[in-house]
């Protein structure tokens, strides 16, 4: 047994591997370094279901697990399009770690990546070192997780740093109670989501000048369907986001984004040509909409009743 000074008996973790060889004798060693609330999973269906009901604090799961892919599940975990904690800590085992398999961990979130095989009591240690700290995590439009940089390069525009909880180190050290440790889940969570919704903000900006070009010099029509097919995920995320938020007003904008992206491809080489004119308009809109000094509900309807009058020409 290791010797620290983390108590572990309230964390709630999930062990999945498809291997009870490697499973069993994972979870004694645990349970010998103080854990005591450890769901068994041989399949992402039973991790899938325990995020939903916000059951864990911790998750410890191979790459290969049977079922849905693990990382995609991380990556929903942190955009928060599965349960209530977007700062669930995640270690990833593999037992062949190629390139590939390490950029799809990186970029699903998780905290940290073991590579097997790897001794139960090491696994305690990595445990242990995410209880000691994480590192805070960075918001761009397609990624949230640990900020794992080493420097910003110069004219880079920098993504947002937030910190965020470690429910694991607040159990583990008895500072706080559940429900202290959710409020502090639910503010962190919002500042992300403020985030995330900015950075797509400045994404419409960078679709949208991708596409206008396409249509003065033809180029693959595959490229402007792609531009076309994420500008209307971010529209829609984006109004999925705003409920609830200081930027709900500007739900009319998005929802006319995407509705006019709807109608672009229904004949994405050959769209309507007011709605060619208009799409570069409503960026802009949905940009001034987010500048922290046009954010008022009289800004937003402004902006909307000028489009209005301007689709009605």
């Amino acid at each position: 047994m290791l010797k620290t000074s983390f108590r572990f008996e309230n964390v709630r973790m999930m062990l999945a591997d498809a291997d009870p060889g490697v499973r069993q004798p994972l979870k004694a060693v645990l349970q010998q370094n103080g854990f005591r609330d450890i769901i068994d999973a041989a399949n992402t269906g039973v991790v899938e279901e325990a995020l939903i009901r916000n059951a864990v604090d911790l998750v410890v799961g191979d790459f290969s697990l049977p079922g849905a892919d693990l990382c995609h599940l991380i990556h929903r975990a942190r955009h928060h399009t599965v349960g209530n904690n977007p700062f669930v800590l995640t270690i990833v085992m593999t037992g062949h770690p190629t390139t590939e398999k390490v950029r799809r961990v990186v970029d699903s979130g998780a905290d940290d990546l073991v590579i097997k095989p790897i001794s139960p009591e090491q696994v305690v240690q990595r445990i242990s070192n995410l209880a000691r700290g994480r590192k805070p995590f960075v918001v761009t439009h397609d990624y949230i997780g640990p900020d794992r940089r080493k420097e910003i390069r110069p004219g880079v525009d920098s993504a947002p740093i937030v910190e965020v909880p470690n429910p694991l180190r607040a159990k583990a050290l008895s500072t706080q109670d559940a429900a202290s440790i959710q409020r502090m889940i639910d503010a962190a969570a919002s500042r992300i989501n403020e985030c995330k919704m900015e950075r797509y903000a400045i994404q419409v900006k960078y679709l949208v000048d991708r596409i206008m070009p396409w249509y003065e010099t033809p180029a693959e029509t595959k490229d402007l369907l792609a531009y076309l097919d994420r500008l209307r995920f971010v529209g829609e995320d984006l109004s999925r986001r705003m409920r609830g938020t200081p930027y709900a007003h500007v739900s009319e904008l998005t929802l006319s984004l995407v509705e006019l992206v709807n109608r672009m491809l229904l004949d994405p080489v050959n769209p309507d040509p007011k709605d060619l004119e208009l799409l570069p308009k409503l960026c802009q809109a949905i940009g001034r909409a987010f500048d922290r000094g046009q954010q008022t509900v009289q800004a937003a309807q402004e902006i909307s009743r000028s489009l209005q009058a301007y689709t009605k020409r």
